[in-house]
């Protein structure tokens, strides 16, 4: 205990100058504020290091001004602290990779959307032309049995009474007859 009696605060802070330290004592020693608090490093008796948190005041004591400090090691909240910062960060990229994957996915649901609006809309117009192809070719080829029965008549009125060809025409004729009455 008396070696701690003997040590000043700059011997346990080796990175603060005497400048420094004066520069934090003078708002307490000018009344403008009653508490410091500060973080800095202290120096164990092995030599090594651990961050600290200090809280100053400047209290009377038997008639006398005294500085009175409480000193916190916060090497386990720093530590806290810095894994926090680090699931953080992490959650955070982990969340803009949720809202990507929702984005691509709106847009995949959005083409899937237009894709099948165009089928659709293809299958509605598709449906009447081929309602109309079907029935062009249906009359186009009903026009060509007419037109040829229409020829055997122009031919069976060309033709001599009683000829064998007459005859071959008119058989003929009521051969492709049943295809007519079918319309």
């Amino acid at each position: 205990m008396e070696e701690v009696k003997r040590l000043t605060p700059l011997d346990v802070m080796p990175e603060m100058t005497t400048a420094d330290f004066n520069k934090l004592l003078e708002p307490l020693r000018n009344g403008t504020q009653k508490m410091v608090r500060f973080i800095t490093k202290h120096r164990r008796n092995d030599g090594s290091l651990y961050p600290v948190e200090v809280h100053l005041q400047l209290v009377t004591m038997d008639s006398a001004l005294v500085f009175v400090a409480i000193i916190l090691d916060i090497t386990e909240r720093l530590f806290t602290e810095e894994s926090l910062r680090l699931k953080t960060a992490e959650i955070e990229q982990t969340h803009k990779k949720l809202e990507r994957s929702h984005q691509q996915t709106l847009q995949a649901e959005k083409l899937a959307s237009v894709g099948q609006l165009a089928a659709g809309i293809a299958h509605e117009i598709n449906t009447p032309i081929q309602f109309v192809g079907d029935n062009t070719r249906f009359l186009q080829e009903s026009f060509q049995d007419l037109l040829a029965l229409v020829r055997l008549y122009e031919a069976l009125n060309v033709g001599e009474p009683g000829n064998t060809r007459e005859a071959a025409l008119v058989k003929k004729v009521h051969t492709l007859r049943p295809d007519f009455d079918s319309f």
